[in-house]
């Protein structure tokens, strides 16, 4: 799969570069247009005026002919920017559906890849999760050889008449729920919501985090 990652982060890149010559090239053709619009006005308001002149018989017809073949190919070449343009963007969209396809042909080929890394992914969070469960086994297995001599001289305490009661907290009591404030505690359980953001978003609560780093509270 990192192949492939590597294949189409390639391809993008050519699209990248595609997407940016084809731009670079449109804007300029497009800041062209812009002057040749204006200059085409301008020209036709002039030829407009000789053309009333001609008319008058104040020009004539040859030099009118003359101005008017100068603005006709004016004319010619504003419209062939505008052509110009129209292909840009036309050859833009090709060059890019081509790497697409591009891409396509090369994600179908990894099809195979692609579902088996998936599967080695969700066996990887399965063996999280089972590493997580056994962690807390070989916890109460610790506590329960911490609090057992405790527990041990309770119950002979008891035995003996000189407690009444005798109470030890299991595992899962005094475990579960961790102080890390005065009125402030994180509970072991990884819940849904906390799931979804991690797979989801890439998030993980920060007062956890912050936990890890700094350590828990005297």
């Amino acid at each position: 799969m990192g192949k492939l990652s590597g294949t189409l982060n390639t391809i993008f890149g050519k699209v990248d570069n595609t997407e940016k010559q084809y731009e670079k090239a449109l804007s300029e053709k497009e800041e062209s247009l812009l002057v040749l619009q204006a200059e085409l006005q301008d020209k036709q308001i002039e030829i407009t005026e000789l053309h009333k002149m001609k008319l008058l018989g104040d020009i004539t017809e040859v030099t009118f002919d003359e101005k008017n073949k100068k603005f006709q190919l004016l004319q010619d070449k504003f419209n062939e920017a505008q052509k110009e343009i129209t292909l840009i963007q036309q050859y833009k969209r090709a060059d890019v559906i081509e790497l697409l396809e591009e891409m396509k042909a090369k994600q179908k080929e990894h099809t195979v890849t692609h579902g088996e890394e998936i599967k080695q992914m969700q066996m990887e969070l399965l063996q999280a999760k089972a590493e997580y469960l056994n962690k807390m086994k070989l916890m109460k297995e610790r506590y329960d050889k911490v609090v057992s001599p405790h527990d041990k001289i309770q119950r002979l305490e008891q035995k003996l008449g000189l407690k009444q009661n005798v109470y030890t907290s299991g595992s899962h009591e005094t475990l579960n729920n961790i102080r890390i404030g005065e009125a402030s505690y994180v509970n072991l359980q990884v819940i849904a919501p906390e799931v979804f953001e991690a797979l989801q978003y890439g998030k993980i609560d920060s007062r956890l985090q912050k936990i890890i780093t700094d350590g828990l509270p005297e």
